[in-house]
């Protein structure tokens, strides 16, 4: 369902994708901590998008991504910072 946003693209070399986002290889585990660099990261460079009004991507979709990613019910109306903030506080009780 998400496989096809934009929002849920994030670049990641093969390296960083065994290593970093699956620890040794391992596609069962995710590196949550590294889940929530990518997350944010991401969030940014949508809020830049937006900001320049290039229309690319839409937070929309981002929160749908977070919400279905994560199994969360974070509202739409969130700003980008409200955001950011609730994938640290969630990161820290992963």
């Amino acid at each position: 369902m998400i496989a096809s946003y934009y929002e849920n693209l994030i670049l990641l070399t093969s390296s960083q994708h065994r290593q970093k986002a699956h620890p040794k290889g391992n596609t069962q585990v995710v590196n949550k901590d590294y889940q929530l660099t990518c997350l944010m990261a991401k969030s940014q460079t949508i809020e830049t998008s937006l900001n320049e009004g290039d229309n690319f991507y839409r937070k929309e979709s981002f929160v749908g991504v977070i919400n279905t990613g994560l199994t969360e019910h974070l509202d739409e109306t969130l700003t980008f910072a409200e955001i950011r903030k609730f994938l640290v506080a969630k990161c820290l009780t992963f």
